[in-house]
């Protein structure tokens, strides 16, 4: 399969995200994709690596990325910020959730970013519970004048199991332990997903599917505060994006910290 020509395919059938670049190995699709904006500063433009040599996660953290699985980003020029800030992490979340509902996969979301299948070994994994991460999303926001210009989205989807990433990574999950989907009918169907909300950007659609699949809310969590462990009970998440703790006494508003599952 060639996968740009199928990609100048795919954007004839988008209504919102219209240009796709497609490379072989990046050092990183976030990072790539910011050279891409030189040329194309007022229309969103998407980004699709094989490999990536130099993956990032959120909090800085290492993404394995090996050829097989999914290393898409995309920019949301100034004119598609949304107001609600949350829906940039909220709206592809819901999308991959969607995607894979319908090529027959049940995911999950881990407050706030990370995409989750159910541990079908039934096995209780460390911050993790009984799920395994197939995937996660991250935002970069980028400032001009000290007000946001534009929004880098990275996405990042385990397709088949990788001895490197389940050694590396105890809570890693594929999803080829669910489907057999090829990696391209996956790839489109994210893609689909996210251009169909950017083009009708609904708030509440959006906030009420993803709290809905948000398996972080009513569970004990782990929670840092001055780089010291705590445990509450996540409660519910506000439409700013904040994950509603209890904690002793009071109810906590986390918005940027790293929250486990216990």
């Amino acid at each position: 399969m060639n996968i740009s020509s199928e990609l100048i395919i795919l954007a004839q059938k988008c209504s919102w995200l219209k240009k796709f670049f497609y490379f072989e190995q990046l050092e990183s699709t976030n990072l790539h994709i910011l050279e891409l904006r030189n040329y194309y500063k007022e229309i969103p433009i998407g980004l699709v690596a094989a490999e990536q040599t130099a993956g990032k996660g959120r909090l800085s953290n290492t993404w394995l990325s090996p050829r097989g699985n999914i290393y898409f980003s995309f920019i949301v020029p100034l004119s598609h910020i949304p107001k609600n800030l949350s829906l940039l992490s909220m709206l592809p979340a819901v999308a991959i959730i969607n995607a894979l509902e319908k090529l027959g996969a049940e995911s999950f979301i881990k407050w706030p970013n990370d995409i989750l299948i159910k541990n079908i070994t039934n096995n209780s994994v460390k911050y993790f519970l009984n799920y395994k991460k197939i995937g996660g999303i991250l935002v970069q926001t980028y400032n001009e004048n000290n007000l946001i210009n534009h929004a880098v989205i990275g996405i990042g989807i385990n397709i088949n199991k990788n001895i490197d990433i389940q050694n590396s990574i105890s809570h890693a999950g594929f999803l080829d332990e669910l489907i057999n989907v090829d990696y391209f009918t996956i790839l489109s169907e994210i893609i689909f997903e996210i251009d169909k909300l950017f083009s009708n950007l609904n708030d509440n659609y959006i906030y009420d599917n993803y709290a809905k699949k948000c398996v972080t809310v009513n569970n004990s969590v782990v929670f840092k505060i001055s780089n010291k462990e705590y445990i509450g009970k996540a409660l519910g998440i506000k439409k700013s994006g904040a994950l509603l703790v209890e904690f002793e006494d009071s109810v906590l508003e986390i918005n940027a910290d790293e929250v486990h599952l216990c």
